[in-house]
């Protein structure tokens, strides 16, 4: 018998099941901030977590590394510093729920990445590179042999750390006590080193390749154009072993107990495999955004990261700096983070590095509790989003984007740069398509297309969503429009759906500029699917849907793009008209627009001119004013126009007025 969920997510954050009297479920808003709390002394606990009370968060978060309890086999540490059951039990004392991650990697820039020195050790877990050596990762103050996921040793090392880890905590858990949520893992356990050739060939790994790819017992080790449908194998089956590896953690966490709580993982922005990671996690896929701040980037980047979330989480929104990294601007970048994350869509906030601590620069308060310098657009800004109950708000994007995933195996496949891994093209600033840019060039083409068509939404004021090749057809009949841009790779099951989509659903389908010659696998269409005459036969049929393509000209004709696009745009109560400013809104149930956020994408400050515009039928729910969430200053509506005063690459939030 299945054991009854203690909390699960549901489409506004947290759900608990109903304590002892109680009339139904209880809803937890998901707004976070992390405490280490090995880190700090245990005498400033109780300071520490009423100073993240008092900010307005609902939960701490915080890492439980398996080295601090566990640094030698069987040599467990729960006293002291490592008191976990003490933590958890001041923080219900200080009303604040209690996030656990859990790992076994745990980051929380420890040298070993919360791995035990034995685990790490061990030339059985070793990761494997293409030549078979182990696979190394510089971690000050030195290097480590990084573990595998694919080795059964180490998931059986993991499932005795989970069950000493549940006889601490299961007391604990919801309803009866504040843990709700495990954090399973933090990275995508080896995105340190993501070339398609440079990991993971453990010989585990191996023997599931060859059990699943019979034709070829051997993976490939380099990249070769005549090898290009055993290449993409490769690279699709080392998203598929991320998300195995995860169901593996996931079933440990059920045997030791733990498994009615929910379950969530954190991922980098633009990761590919969220849904098969969620499926076999049976939680929730987080993102987490650290570093340098450009505001448009990083809003479309969380445009392409949470689009496809069934709840959308930010739940490691950066804030503070680890000193080795270059600067990434102070509070007011990390302001502008946490404002372009909730208006890409995250219904759900968590501040990395809340309380200060070593190996880290900056935070929202002290070990004390304090606030720190700088901090003050935390509480305000949770004010505001209490305020209008942001996560029952939504997005109403009327255009789903389809990312090219097929294209951008392909270019990890087949980039030059392997096996370095793609982090090192964005810090090389190799062009928008990054680590495909020095790949094959379709993969480079489809990219600037993706990346074009967004910028020519935004344009036209036409609010988009960046869905993955996935996505299912209910899920895309909800958009007016779902555009495919396509160089040359086009997946054979998003080819069906797009062509259910036209059959029964009224949608229109932008592909193009080209029809696709080859399939995920690389292999050849029989028949180009939607050619030219194919598309204006579809367009003739007696069919709800439409079909349409893309010009081939409008990767450098913008505004001619963004004018073609216009026409799929729905009705806005407000539409930006500056050049180089972006507006995104979250709607409430009643469908009036409660939050406003303002983007100046240029290097010089502008002033944003809004179009306010109401049907008469609409009148009673009219915006009078808008009001900035951290400055409190109030901008009437004046003869149907709002005038925001942006500094340059910038964001600004605010609520409306009626």
């Amino acid at each position: 018998m299945a054991t009854p969920a203690r909390t699960w997510f549901d489409d506004r954050g947290l759900a608990l099941a109903s304590a002892s009297g109680a009339a139904g479920p209880a809803q937890l808003p998901l707004f976070l901030g992390a405490l280490h709390y090995w880190r700090v002394p245990p005498a400033h606990w109780e300071a520490a977590l009423a100073g993240l009370r008092d900010l307005g968060l609902t939960a701490v978060e915080t890492p439980v590394p398996w080295s601090v309890h566990e640094p030698a086999p069987g040599a467990w540490r729960w006293s002291g510093a490592q008191d976990l059951r003490r933590f958890t039990e001041l923080a219900a004392r200080a009303k604040l729920a209690v996030v656990l991650r859990v790992g076994p990697a745990a980051n929380a820039e420890l040298t070993g990445l919360g791995f035990p020195d034995d685990v790490l050790r061990d030339p059985e877990i070793w990761a494997r590179t293409a030549h078979g050596s182990p696979a190394l990762l510089p971690l000050p103050p030195r290097s480590v042999t990084l573990p595998s996921y694919a080795s059964a040793k180490l998931h059986a090392r993991v499932a005795r750390w989970y069950q000493a880890l549940a006889a601490q905590v299961d007391s604990m858990c919801a309803p009866g006590g504040p843990v709700v949520a495990l954090a399973v893992d933090h990275e995508a356990h080896l995105s340190f080193r993501r070339g398609a050739y440079d990991l993971d060939y453990h010989p585990e790994a191996l023997a599931r390749w060859a059990a699943q790819h019979p034709a070829w017992p051997d993976p490939p080790r380099a990249w070769a154009a005549d090898d290009e449908e055993r290449c993409l194998a490769w690279v699709a089956f080392k998203e598929r072993e991320v998300a195995w590896s995860l169901g593996r953690l996931a079933a440990a966490l059920d045997d030791a107990g733990l498994g009615a709580l929910a379950r969530l993982h954190g991922l980098p922005l633009q990761h590919r495999g969220a849904r098969a990671i969620s499926e076999h996690l049976g939680g929730v896929v987080a993102r987490h955004s650290h570093g340098p701040v450009r505001v448009a980037e990083l809003r479309r980047n969380a445009l392409r990261a949470l689009g496809s979330a069934a709840l959308p989480l930010a739940l490691e929104c950066g804030v503070g700096e680890a000193p080795w990294f270059p600067p990434s601007g102070g509070p007011a970048a990390d302001q502008a983070r946490a404002v372009t994350l909730l208006a890409a869509g995250a219904r759900g906030l968590g501040f990395s590095m809340a309380v200060e601590r070593e190996r880290w620069a900056g935070g929202l308060v002290d070990t004390h509790g304090r606030p720190l310098p700088g901090s003050q657009w935390a509480p305000a800004l949770l004010r505001a989003l209490q305020e209008v109950d942001f996560p029952a708000l939504r997005r109403r994007p009327a255009v789903a984007v389809l990312s090219a995933d097929s294209e951008a195996r392909l270019g990890e496949a087949s980039c030059l740069m392997d096996p370095l891994p793609p982090v090192v093209s964005q810090l090389l600033g190799l062009g928008e398509a990054g680590h495909a840019e020095l790949g094959a060039p379709s993969a480079a083409v489809a990219r600037r297309w993706q990346a074009a068509v967004e910028l020519a939404l935004e344009r036209a004021g036409v609010a988009y969503a960046v869905l993955d090749e996935e996505a299912p057809g209910e899920e895309l009949a909800r958009y007016r429009a779902v555009i495919a841009p396509v160089a040359t790779h086009l997946s054979r099951a998003l080819w069906h759906t797009l062509q259910q989509l036209v059959e029964h659903h009224p949608v229109t389908v932008v592909l193009g500029p080209w029809a696709p010659e080859r399939d995920e696998r690389g292999q050849p269409w029989q028949e180009s699917p939607l050619s030219g005459r194919d598309a204006a036969a579809a367009t003739r049929r007696a069919r709800p849907g439409r079909v349409g393509r893309l010009r081939p000209g409008s990767l450098e004709d913008l505004e001619g793009l963004a004018a073609d696009l216009a026409p799929l745009a729905d009705p806005l109560p407000f539409r930006v008209a500056t050049a180089e400013c972006a507006l995104e809104l979250a709607w409430d149930a009643g469908g009036a627009p409660r939050a406003l956020f303002v983007f100046n994408d240029a290097a010089l400050p502008q002033t944003a001119e809004l179009h306010v515009r109401y049907d008469a039928a609409d009148d009673g729910a009219r915006p009078t004013a808008v009001r900035d969430v951290f400055s409190g200053e109030r901008i009437a509506v004046v003869e149907g126009m709002l005038r925001v005063p942006l500094p340059p690459a910038s964001v600004r939030m605010f609520l409306t007025d009626f």
